[in-house]
């Protein structure tokens, strides 16, 4: 019987790969029963099982021996016929236990066991050279490497009938670890250390930590430090291994790892090279600190994965290690200055993300607790608030590259510090750090005086690209982008806003690109398109809640009551009035029209604000250039059949103008969310244009801006309540498309259930998916103008029976029905 794979070389090399392959699960492993656990369970648990040369050729071996048994078997009882199903149980085990007894079986298990035998007892005996693992600390310690390092349960090794009779698993002693401690300290040669390193990293991590760990961090230390390159990449590679472990004690390694860098930039002799002269990747040392931080960084972002499950002092050493690293500062004055921690975490994490994935844990909105309790006079929060005021507004390219200039670093810690900020401004408890007092500034920074900054970053003329449009790439580094982005983030934090960002000055700043054109003015430069963009977002933000829209229609400290025309909607208003109407010098362009007009839009959706913006009669503007697209829509579809050009220009044109006009009738259309606005919509002698498209996006199913709480069905309930509106609605097809819905809803089921015979009515329940149609047919049917124009001189139809197919069009049909 031939034993392709199962046998000799081949077997002994399957078993090593099989073996080795569990490193990861016994150093995860807290026990020996857990490890015995693991490995019994490993075919159920990984799914790269089936994947090892032996379990394939094993797999391979008893399919060749047994197929042929259980098709034998399954014939001779299929001939018997029919086998109740109550019988099928003992059959199957009658099967098996034939199997079982057949001489195949047999002589297959006892080769297989002989075999299994030899191959591990020939990778016990070359257990050394297989594994590596047994070259301990030499003969010059009188230490052998058979018996000390390695302790093994009572259990009999020789016998391998079954894989599952073996409990074996080796752990290391602590005299091992403490023979290796030994070999790292400074005063062995380098040999010596580096071998010592080796076997290190072959440890199970949650094993260093014992009585000899203080002896081990010590030489660790000064290991890391050591100028041999060899040995300090064995020990980065025993960090990033330690990492990989989810045990407690992985603070112990991360706290080495802070203290390790931490002295790098306290010593004198550090050599940490200057800010104006940039980051040199290709250099060793800075090659080093760079492995260093990055073992830092994906630490902090991973740890938050698992660490709840932790006592709450393991989140403080993670914290106060992180922050001693963070608060370093050099005492040199720019441009002496020297690259800071935050220089290097800023290059391998421009956006900040360990700290958002820090704050997205509920439990760890400790470290704004503990972090505020520490008594140190300048820490992390302070050095990223200092980093604004030194910006250099240079973008950073985004390629890999292995130099970095003076005023990329400045650059990049700038975009660490801007998310930075952006985050912690958004919790309670880390707006408490406010007001901060700078290492340079004898006044404190607050929270307004940050946003006030942020907002002048954001209107600078020269942070933002002229002619860009709106940018949606998450990796883009414009300053402007990047800021509102971020002051978005802050707009949209209720508490936030309404303490901090409804201030008129804050207002007053941001509107500023928007009152220089109103003005005229033309001494400065003129304000992009993208600056324009980025304001415009930012105001759809702050109008979407209820605190930002009537401070936006109010102003600071002004009640519903107040008529001022100093607020920031009449500007705004009055900018968007200008520009639809071409009076602005120069022509804004259609998008930052129609950004400005969605603002007025979200004002005027409600009373309160359609009052204060009425006597810009905004719906009559957006009507008549609405209707200029029309003709001049009209007059280019007749002139581009007799005229040749470029195909791709015109198809441009077109598609930017046929959005421009459905932009300016969603607008339109939005008038009629309120009473008063429905009034002026049927004056503008658009409004049944404006109920078919209201009629179309219900067909296409499109959805609402981000912006706004509620879609199309609330406008329909509006315009429903008047006559003319119901009338309009019948007349596009909307009411015959509910009730289509409604009955197809009520006698066909879902669609995703064939459909045999309608179902029972009124004894079978309404299905829940069949609530929505009533719910839309019943608001529309809630005014007395509706439900007279729908059924207004109708005669109820009476027939004695209705099909299936029998939809009904009409309210009438669908009453008598």
């Amino acid at each position: 019987m031939a034993m392709r794979g199962l046998e000799g070389e081949d077997l002994k090399r399957g078993l090593h790969e099989l073996i080795v392959s569990w490193e990861n699960i016994i150093r995860e492993a807290g026990s020996l029963e857990a490890a015995e656990d693991t490995l019994l369970h490993l075919e159920e648990n990984d799914e790269n099982f089936h994947k090892h040369d032996f379990v394939r050729a094993l797999k391979r071996k008893l399919e060749e021996c047994l197929s042929p048994l259980i098709d034998d078997e399954l014939d001779k009882y299929s001939t018997t016929g029919h086998i109740d199903s109550g019988s099928h149980e003992t059959l199957v085990n009658q099967i098996i236990d034939h199997i079982i007894q057949s001489k195949q079986y047999g002589d297959m298990k006892r080769k297989l066991g002989r075999n299994m035998n030899e191959a591990v007892d020939n990778l016990l005996t070359n257990f050394d050279r297989e594994f590596g693992i047994g070259r301990v600390i030499g003969a010059a310690e009188g230490i052998d490497p058979r018996k000390t390092p390695f302790v093994t349960d009572d259990e009999e090794v020789s016998s391998f009938n079954s894989l599952y009779d073996q409990g074996s698993v080796m752990l290391f002693n602590q005299d091992y670890l403490k023979g290796i401690a030994d070999n790292l300290s400074k005063s062995k040669n380098p040999s010596t250390r580096r071998e010592a390193m080796q076997k290190l990293n072959q440890i199970i991590s949650g094993d260093i930590h014992n009585k000899h760990w203080p002896v081990l961090r010590k030489n660790l230390m000064d290991v890391m430090s050591d100028s041999d390159d060899q040995l300090s990449e064995l020990s980065l590679k025993f960090v990033a291994k330690s990492f990989t472990c989810t045990s407690h004690h992985t603070s112990q390694v991360y706290i080495l790892l802070m203290e390790f860098l931490c002295r790098q930039f306290t010593t004198t002799n550090a050599a940490i090279p200057l800010v104006k002269n940039g980051l040199d990747c290709a250099n060793k040392t800075m090659a080093k600190f760079l492995k260093a931080f990055r073992l830092m960084v994906e630490f902090q972002q991973e740890a938050p994965n698992y660490w709840v499950r932790y006592p709450l002092a393991y989140l403080e050493e993670v914290v106060e290690s992180s922050l001693n690293l963070l608060a370093l500062q050099t005492s040199s004055h720019f441009p002496n200055t020297k690259l800071c921690p935050l220089h290097f975490v800023a290059v391998l994490d421009p956006k900040a993300q360990w700290f958002i994935k820090w704050m997205v844990e509920s439990a760890l909105r400790y470290c704004l607790d503990f972090s505020a309790s520490r008594k140190t006079s300048y820490d992390g929060a302070s050095e990223i608030s200092e980093a604004l005021s030194k910006v250099s507004l240079v973008p950073a390219d985004s390629g890999k590259r292995l130099y970095f200039s003076g005023p990329e670093l400045e650059y990049a810690l700038f975009v660490h510090s801007l998310s930075f900020l952006g985050r912690l401004l958004c919790f309670e408890k880390g707006r408490s750090f406010f007001p901060m007092r700078l290492k340079e500034k004898q006044v404190p920074v607050n929270i307004k005086q940050l946003l006030k900054a942020l907002v002048l970053l954001i209107v600078d003329p020269g942070t933002s690209t002229t002619g860009a449009s709106r940018r949606t790439d998450k990796n883009i580094y414009e300053s402007s982008y990047l800021v509102a982005e971020v002051f978005k983030s802050l707009c949209s934090t209720e508490a936030l806003c309404s303490a901090s960002v409804c201030k008129d000055d804050i207002m007053n700043a941001l509107l500023s690109p928007v009152a220089q054109l109103l003005d005229g003015a033309t001494d400065g430069p003129i304000p992009s398109e993208a600056m324009l963009l980025h304001v415009a977002d930012i105001l759809c933000v702050i109008a979407s809640s209820t605190t930002g829209r009537r401070h936006l229609i109010h102003g600071e400290g002004k009640g519903l009551l107040s008529r001022t025309k100093s607020s920031a909607a009449h500007l705004i208003a009055e900018f968007t009035k200008k520009a639809l109407s071409d009076k602005l010098s120069p022509p804004c362009p259609s998008a930052v029209t129609g950004a400005y007009l969605y603002v007025c839009r979200q004002l005027y959706n409600t009373c309160e604000g359609l009052l204060v913006l009425s006597q810009y009669e905004l719906h009559t503007c957006i009507a008549q250039t609405w209707r200029k697209l029309q003709d001049s829509e009209k007059g280019t579809s007749s002139a581009a059949s007799s005229t040749k050009g470029d195909d791709s220009e015109k198809y441009k044109d077109s598609y930017n103008m046929f959005s421009w006009k459905d932009t300016l009738q969603d607008n339109l259309l939005n008038f009629a969310s309120t009473a008063k606005g429905i009034l002026l919509l049927q004056q503008t002698g658009a409004f049944n244009e404006c109920v078919r498209y209201m009629y179309s996006r219900y067909d296409k199913k499109l959805q609402v801006s981000k912006c706004e709480k509620f879609g199309y069905g609330y406008m329909v309930t509006q315009v429903a309540a008047t006559a003319p509106g119901i009338q309009a609605l019948e007349s596009t097809g909307y009411i015959r498309a509910l009730l289509s819905e409604l009955w197809s809803s009520l006698e066909c089921v879902p669609q995703d259930t064939p459909v045999f015979t309608p179902k029972t009515w009124p004894v079978d329940p309404v299905d829940r998916s069949s609530q929505k149609h009533f719910i839309r047919l019943v608001n529309i049917l809630s005014a007395f103008p509706a439900v007279y124009e729908l059924i207004r001189g109708e005669a109820l139809p009476a027939r004695e029976s209705y099909g299936l197919r029998d939809v009904p069009e009409t309210i009438t049909v669908g009453i008598s029905v």
